[in-house]
């Protein structure tokens, strides 16, 4: 199946992922939407900028639906990698 990773920043940004990856089910997805959100907020800690912990990232089928929402505090500050498999 193919999922996309939308990502809703500060200021009600939301930065559209255009092409989507093919997951065999929604907890691969989300195992991969959790090291993305945590690239995302280590790329912005290298820029000098604060965690992003009130960013959300959207997991979304083909449809538009909404599959999952987690807001990144969740997942980057997490006491450890495993509690959000």
């Amino acid at each position: 199946m193919r999922l996309f990773f939308h990502v809703l920043a500060d200021a009600g940004q939301r930065i559209e992922d255009p092409e989507g990856q093919e997951f065999a089910n929604v907890q691969d997805a989300f195992i991969e939407a959790s090291c993305t959100a945590r690239e995302l907020a280590a790329e912005e800690l290298r820029q000098g900028r604060c965690v992003p912990t009130s960013w959300r990232i959207e997991l979304v089928d083909e449809t538009g639906r909404v599959l999952l929402s987690q807001a990144f505090r969740h997942l980057v500050l997490a006491d450890s990698c495993a509690a959000t498999a």
